[in-house]
């Protein structure tokens, strides 16, 4: 019996001993196949694989791609920003109102009703003629009317945070006194104060009747702005209060690369990178609104 070197041809063979190759490897490349590598398997064996692969034709998904292009914002979580506002009607109206005259807004506050138990009650049409007194909360308002007090008192506030800035007070004290000067009104849902679910009043309306976690955000905002804020490095944001698990609204105020959050249960401003308690759903201001979704680490 003849070996098996014998019976393949010479060239073959040298094939063989040149490229210390297999038999059947040397046969398909001295016939012009296509050369073939080796790699390990996690179980030892070996498999033959193609050293070309042919590139990945698949297109991200939409999802995916609009992922891409959001950005990493407020409390770790995606945003995507939109400038169509048409939905926020709340938002919308109520800064129409917050250019009207004060006595027009309160007006449209006293045809509101609220609720008190099952009885509902009409707000007398001489309640912004009330003698008042508070001082325990920093006011005196016993000779005028609540409105007109509160709005004299906040006036001069904001001409002493303008000057401190002036001044070259630090901007983040600043933040820290609006937060604080507006904790300091009385807190009621909606329902009891304005009879219905939820209302977003104007600054002289959250003067006239107090208000909740979006009011105090409301009166923030504006004030900072009268202050001298750029709307554009504000935004209220509505989510979820994940310790009292409960819708809030908050106000996020953008200093250089940090973004710092004003809210009405913490009398300190606190980077938004030190909460863990708030799932943002939405922000908005009047320029734009964000969309919040699929959190990163941060």
């Amino acid at each position: 019996m003849r070996p098996l070197f014998l019976s393949i041809p010479l060239c073959t063979c040298l094939v063989m001993l040149s490229s210390s190759l297999s038999p059947v490897a040397a046969i398909q490349d001295s016939t012009g196949a296509q050369p073939e590598t080796e790699r390990p398997t996690p179980e030892g064996q070996k498999l033959k694989t193609n050293e070309t692969k042919r590139p990945n034709k698949s297109r991200p998904s939409l999802r995916d791609r609009m992922l891409n292009n959001a950005s990493n914002g407020l409390f770790g979580y995606q945003e995507r920003r939109y400038e169509q506002m048409a939905g926020f009607k709340k938002w919308v109206q109520m800064l129409e109102r917050e250019n009207t005259p004060i006595e027009q807004q309160i007006s449209h506050a006293r045809t509101k009703t609220t609720f008190t138990g099952r009885n509902k009650i009409r707000i007398p049409r001489n309640f912004n003629q009330r003698q008042l007194s508070e001082k325990g909360k920093g006011l005196d308002c016993s000779r005028t009317s609540r409105v007109q007090c509160k709005r004299e008192k906040w006036d001069k506030f904001i001409q002493e945070q303008k000057k401190r800035l002036v001044a070259g007070a630090p901007i983040k004290q600043v933040l820290d006194a609006v937060n604080l000067y507006m904790n300091n009104t009385p807190y009621i849902v909606d329902p009891s104060n304005w009879g219905v679910p939820d209302y977003w009043a104007t600054t002289t309306e959250f003067f006239y009747k107090d208000g909740d976690c979006e009011d105090y955000a409301i009166s923030k905002y504006v004030t900072l702005k009268r202050i001298g804020f750029d709307t554009k490095n504000m935004r209220l944001v509505i989510g979820q209060d994940n310790n009292s698990r409960v819708e809030h609204a908050i106000l996020a105020v953008k200093l250089e690369a940090m973004e710092y959050i004003l809210d009405n249960q913490v009398d300190n401003v606190l980077p938004h990178t030190k909460i863990r308690h708030f799932t943002p759903v939405y922000a908005i201001n009047e320029h734009a609104w964000w969309r919040h979704s699929r959190k990163k680490n941060y």
